[in-house]
């Protein structure tokens, strides 16, 4: 993983373009720390169905079932 892509210009909430790094870095840490929650540690218990596998017995991949980027 050597290549680096550029985040394309961010718009702030005043509409303006955010063209540096490090500007578009506090922009994001502004958006994903107003969409978090805090951690509380619990975990809720999955219950799966009777009839339903915990684990696949075969994963079958062909050339038709996959999509190209």
């Amino acid at each position: 993983m050597n290549q680096r892509n550029p985040i394309a210009a961010l718009t702030n909430s005043m509409g303006s373009l955010v063209l540096s790094d490090s500007d578009k870095e506090n922009l994001f840490i502004q958006y994903f720390s107003s969409v978090s929650v805090v951690d509380n540690s619990i975990v809720p218990n999955l219950v799966l169905p009777l009839d339903m596998p915990a684990v696949l017995d075969s994963v079958i991949l062909t050339r038709s079932g996959l999509q190209s980027n």
